[in-house]
């Protein structure tokens, strides 16, 4: 039987702690044991914040372009966030004309797709009354 490869966890700490919590067994008593629960509500939580943070990265445009919209035909993204020559602008991607759009001041400014590196969604902050997260 082949051995298992052992996962090497020091560049996942959340996962390298939570494995030493569960390696101890639990056998713990009183405090240790309460504090050990707490730790792993927290480490909970804080994949819960990784895993937003990671819908906001910025994306390379070599690994893809965002969702688009299709209207009668002509295909273009929502407005989104790029880093086009250095400076990060407020775009909208035409797959048409496959350039980037956007308004500045009220004049359009066409940016070839070349020069785009990477992009994300636009964070927004909540409206009001919805729940901001946890």
């Amino acid at each position: 039987m082949a051995k298992r490869k052992e996962r090497d966890c020091s560049k996942c700490p959340i996962e390298r702690i939570e494995l030493e919590i569960r390696q101890c067994g639990f056998d713990c008593e009183g405090g240790l044991l309460e504090y050990h629960r707490g730790y792993i509500a927290l480490l909970a939580r804080a994949k819960q914040l990784q895993s937003e943070l990671a819908k906001y990265r910025w994306i390379p445009v070599s690994e893809g372009l965002p969702e688009l919209i299709d209207d009668n035909g002509y295909k273009y993204s929502s407005k989104v966030e790029i880093i086009y020559n250095g400076m990060i602008i407020e775009a909208t991607f035409s797959e048409h004309h496959n350039q980037w759009f956007a308004d500045y001041g009220g004049t359009t400014i066409v940016m070839s797709a070349s020069l785009v590196t990477h992009w994300r969604p636009i964070i927004l902050p909540p409206k009001e009354g919805e729940k901001d997260v946890d």
